[in-house]
């Protein structure tokens, strides 16, 4: 009877086990791998940050920072002139994501009025009309990106951590439709163009 019990209990305790893992960030899904890099031309001991894991993950660190190498834009409608930056926050997403985003723009542009008049100021006369078009982006990607500082890079084993107690770091999931509402954040949040007509004299 009391080794039914303990079988029980056992099994009772290997479930709940199972379950504070299952609901816990238990599976790591980045390694540290201890190297040296050169950064304006100082020699600094870092730790490379190799993230495994599919969907987007945001990484936070306490006591220390994310060093990220920019090794090109992504997709990026600013390229970043930075060879390195610094941050204690950065997202990776990993999904091979393609659609299409049709937004109506409606961008300010001068262009002569119709104005009838004999004088010098005439050919300077101009009016401000916003004509409206649909644009159509066709977003396409099959990397993992990182972003951090409202730039986007991409991922290639280019996340560095520097800290004095072992990269102390905390990641969660992030909600699967992200990346797509970030995108179409950045594309209807972009400056148009203005495009400016020439008078004609």
């Amino acid at each position: 009877m009391k080794s039914n019990i303990k079988i029980i209990l056992g099994i009772l305790s290997l479930v709940i086990l199972l379950l504070i893992i299952s609901t816990s960030n238990y599976y790591i899904n980045y390694k540290l791998e201890k190297t040296n890099i050169i950064i304006n031309n100082q020699n600094l001991s870092l730790y490379l940050l190799n993230i495994y894991g599919e969907g987007c993950y945001q990484y936070n660190i306490t006591n220390g920072y994310f060093i990220i190498k920019n090794k090109g834009p992504g997709i990026n409608y600013i390229v970043p002139l930075v060879e390195y930056i610094n941050t204690t926050s950065f997202i990776f997403c990993n999904q091979t994501i393609y659609y299409s985003i049709t937004v109506k723009e409606c961008p300010p542009i001068w262009y002569p009025c119709n104005v009838s008049c004999t004088s010098e100021i005439c050919p300077m006369v101009r009016c401000l009309g916003y004509p409206c078009y649909n644009m159509t982006y066709n977003i396409n990607i099959t990397y993992p990106i990182i972003i951090a500082n409202n730039n986007i890079f991409l991922y290639d084993n280019n996340v560095y951590c520097y800290s004095e107690n072992n990269c102390d770091i905390i990641y969660q999931l992030l909600p699967r439709e992200y990346l797509y509402v970030l995108i179409y954040q950045l594309i209807v949040s972009r400056p148009p163009v203005v495009p400016v007509v020439p008078v004609s004299k």
